[in-house]
């Protein structure tokens, strides 16, 4: 996956790639990151996305409230 609608702080997808990356990262155990800012790679870097689902689950439910 790539995006170029970058900020400082934030990286966006459009809606439908957001969901399909959204269900890849809940099914999956791993991620790798590389960046490129300004014509500089960083990583890649890999993070495991062990707890990822409940974590998000329970995001969700704050968001909803009580």
């Amino acid at each position: 996956w790539s995006s170029d609608v970058c900020s400082s702080d934030l990286c966006q997808f459009d809606e439908g790639k957001s969901a399909e990356l959204l269900q890849q990262l809940r099914a999956g155990s791993q991620i790798q990151v590389q960046l490129e800012l300004q014509g500089t790679m960083a990583g890649p870097f890999t993070q495991t996305l062990r707890g990822f689902d409940a974590q998000l689950q329970r995001a969700l439910a704050a968001q909803r409230g009580p």
